[in-house]
C-alpha cells in the first residue's frame, strides 16, 4: 500500500513536471516565433531602406549626370545633321581637304558659326557637369572614354581661344574632328542601363 501511493505520488508528480514543461513549451515557441518574425521584418526594413537609397541614388545619376549629358550630345548631333544638311554632305571635309581654307568661303563661316556657337559651349556645358557631379559617376573600363572626351573638348576650347587671340598653334583645329563616339555609346547606354534599373526598383517598393 504504502509502495502504491509512493508511486501514485511519484506518477502525480511526473504528470505535474510534464505539465509544466508543456507551459514553458508553449512559451518559448511563441517567443522564439516572435524573435524570428521581428528579424524578417528588421531585414526586410533594413532591405527597404537600401532600395529606397538605390533609388534616390539612380534619380541623381540620372537627373544631374547621364541624362543632362545624353540631353546636350543629342541637341549637338541635331545641330550638325542640319549643317550637312546646308552644305549638302555628311562630312565637313572630303578626303584629302583636311584645312578650314579647303572650304568655300560659305561654308567656312557656317563651320565656324556651328564651332563657336554651339559646339565649343555644348562641350563646355558637358565638362561643367561631369566636374560638378562627379561623384555620380559610374567608374570601370569605360573610364577611357570619360578621359579621351575630356582631352578632346578642353584641346578644342584651348585651341579655338589661341586662334582667338592670335596665339600661334600648330593645329588647324576646326578639322580636328577626332570625336570619341565611345563617349556617346557610353553615356547613352548607362543612361537606358539606369532608367531600367529604376523602373525595376519601383515596382519592387510598390510591394
Amino acid at each position: 500500500m504504502f509502495t502504491l501511493n509512493i508511486l501514485f505520488e511519484i506518477m502525480e508528480l511526473i504528470i505535474s513536471i510534464i505539465g509544466l514543461l508543456l507551459v514553458v513549451i508553449g512559451l518559448i515557441l511563441p517567443f522564439k516565433q516572435s524573435v524570428k518574425l521581428n528579424q524578417i521584418n528588421q531585414n526586410n526594413e533594413l532591405e527597404q531602406e537600401k532600395r529606397i537609397w538605390r533609388m534616390q541614388l539612380l534619380d541623381e545619376q540620372i537627373s544631374k549626370y547621364y541624362g543632362p549629358i545624353s540631353a546636350i550630345l543629342r541637341e549637338q548631333t541635331i545641330i550638325r545633321q542640319r549643317i550637312w544638311y546646308q552644305i549638302g554632305r555628311d562630312v565637313i571635309f572630303n578626303n584629302g581637304k583636311d584645312k578650314l581654307t579647303d572650304l568655300s568661303p560659305e561654308e567656312q563661316l557656317i563651320w565656324k558659326h556651328f564651332i563657336d556657337k554651339y559646339k565649343i559651349p555644348m562641350q563646355h556645358r558637358i565638362t561643367e557637369i561631369m566636374r560638378d557631379n562627379a561623384h555620380l559617376a559610374i567608374h570601370g573600363e569605360h573610364d577611357i572614354y570619360v578621359d579621351q572626351f575630356l582631352d578632346y573638348a578642353l584641346g578644342w576650347e584651348l585651341l579655338d581661344n589661341q586662334k582667338k587671340e592670335g596665339v600661334p598653334n600648330y593645329y588647324e583645329y576646326y578639322y580636328c574632328y577626332n570625336y570619341p563616339v565611345g563617349f556617346n555609346n557610353y553615356i547613352n547606354n548607362t543612361l537606358i542601363t539606369l532608367l531600367k534599373e529604376k523602373e525595376l526598383l519601383i515596382y519592387d517598393l510598390k510591394k
